[in-house]
């Protein structure tokens, strides 16, 4: 959240990052915290992958990001994303 500042009255927004022809829509957002262990993400097709963040680098706002997912079927898209919690040890 430090890489994005303030924004007073009259303000335009700030660019959260790259989307284009190339990189595609953005299709979901999450703000992760320390708590979250894993990603789920899945398309419309059906297609399944989990991730642990740690696998997954930590970039700045304005970029293009990191291939997650690469798609069975050809037009194939994500759908959804969900994170998961580490579980307590008890």
């Amino acid at each position: 959240m430090k890489l994005f500042p303030l924004q007073k009255r009259g303000g335009k927004g700030v660019k959260a990052g790259v989307v284009n022809e190339r990189t595609g829509p953005l299709v979901t957002a999450r703000l992760v915290t320390p708590m979250i262990e894993q990603v789920v993400i899945t398309s419309k097709s059906g297609q399944v992958i989990k991730l642990p963040l740690k696998n997954i680098p930590q970039m700045g706002r304005n970029t293009q990001g990191v291939i997650m997912m690469r798609f069975a079927k050809r037009g194939d898209m994500a759908a959804a994303l969900t994170a998961l919690e580490k579980t307590s040890a008890e």
